[in-house]
């Protein structure tokens, strides 16, 4: 009896780790799992954004067509701002943080395996989708609003409206990290 069950110890091979046909360059699986969190944690915050953008956009086509401008959009447009601004802290700081980022950067300039720098590069979409919505460097959202409050007409709403349009655009362009987890997880050897 006791035999039996070494023969079928040694019969069954250790459990292996997913194998990497593609020949992606080898990454520890410490620094590949807060990547692979923080991109799927990053598509739900732009998903979240897109929601928010799309009622920011119906409240500026409610008031164009019926040339009534109200606060309550200007409002809209101001929390549209603040989420921004807190996904991009949250973003910055935590999910996609430099320190999650940096190793993985290191890892793809040292491999010289240009598939890989695809990581990098669906991050910095992410964070740069979240960063220009409805802004730029100069922060001419902020003198827009003022002017939504001082001058309410129709040529203000409708660059805000072509604003969250181009917004909604990017971040839609943003979510696809399907090749970045992809390269993680076979370079790291991670199940899906």
């Amino acid at each position: 009896m006791q035999l039996a069950a070494t023969t079928t110890a040694l019969a069954t091979p250790p459990p292996t780790k997913p194998t990497n046909p593609w020949g992606f360059p080898d990454l520890d699986p410490n620094l590949a799992r807060p990547v692979i969190d923080g991109l799927q944690v990053g598509v739900t915050i732009v998903n979240r954004l897109i929601d928010r953008s799309f009622a920011v956009r119906q409240l500026l086509d409610r008031d164009l067509k019926a040339t009534a401008f109200g606060q309550d959009t200007v409002r809209a447009v101001e929390l549209l701002t603040r989420a921004r601004d807190y996904a991009i802290g949250t973003l910055d700081d935590t999910h996609l943080s430099h320190a999650r980022l940096e190793p993985i950067h290191d890892w793809a300039r040292n491999s010289r395996d240009d598939r890989v720098r695809v990581v990098g590069e669906q991050a910095f979409a992410i964070q740069s989708a979240v960063r220009n919505l409805l802004d730029d460097e100069e922060g001419n959202v902020r003198e827009t609003i003022a002017e939504m409050r001082s001058s309410p007409d129709a040529r203000v709403w409708q660059s805000i409206r072509d604003g969250v349009d181009g917004a909604i655009a990017n971040l839609y362009g943003s979510r696809d990290v399907y090749d970045a987890l992809h390269v993680l997880r076979a370079a790291a050897g991670l199940r899906s």
